[in-house]
């Protein structure tokens, strides 16, 4: 079955954080046995991926290590993480001394960064709790790609978030980045986390590919 790219990335959200780090070609690194659960829900309309072999970019070359540690102090070398190649999402992984953080790439034929980070963020928000959607604050950078938003919120039950939580998504013409991390960022102050993860999300949409 042809999944939708929201499906993957909401269902793989919490364990991509949580897991110890992957290596290029670790069959169970993390985001596999999520994306095979994944696997048996129906697809999203607006959702589209390309063939992988047609995307020849290196989701590691949309940022450097020495930019991944000027917000991560310490943090290890960009990998591949090849489990999602398969749905058409292309990862590479930073190891960080709380947990990682993570680029991701993709061919998108409809929709828009807002709709890609809202389906994302499903994935951090209790689904039994009435209202907790609203509690999730979005954040529009002008100037990052064609478009860009981004989230930052720290887990708070009370208010129906699972999860720290960092997001940022942008577009370029039918191409989408998406950057995440957990407490390295969003465990700290606020204002703090959105700066760094904008800096990040610039020099990510700079070198992303329409």
């Amino acid at each position: 079955m042809r999944i939708s790219i929201a499906a993957v990335l909401a269902a793989t959200l919490i364990g991509s954080l949580s897991l110890p780090g992957c290596s290029q070609d670790d069959p169970a690194s993390a985001g596999a046995t999520p994306a095979q659960a994944a696997a048996e829900q129906a697809p999203a309309a607006g959702s589209a991926m390309s063939t992988p072999t047609r995307m020849a970019d290196d989701p590691c070359a949309l940022i450097t290590d020495a930019e991944v540690r000027s917000a991560f102090a310490q943090a290890a070398s960009g990998k591949r993480d090849r489990a999602l190649d398969d749905n058409g999402i292309l990862t590479c992984v930073w190891d960080t001394p709380t947990d990682r953080f993570v680029v991701q790439m993709y061919s998108l034929s409809s929709g828009s960064a807002e709709d890609e980070l809202r389906g994302r963020m499903s994935g951090s928000i209790d689904p039994m709790m009435s209202g907790a959607a609203g509690h999730v604050r979005y954040e529009t950078l002008a100037g990052v790609g064609d478009e860009a938003m981004l989230v930052v919120e720290k887990a708070d039950p009370q208010r129906g978030i699972l999860t720290d939580t960092a997001i940022l998504v942008t577009r370029r013409g039918g191409r989408i980045a998406l950057l995440f991390t957990g407490s390295s960022l969003a465990g700290g102050d606020r204002a703090s986390a959105l700066r760094t993860l904008e800096t990040l999300g610039r020099s990510v949409a700079k070198r992303l590919q329409p």
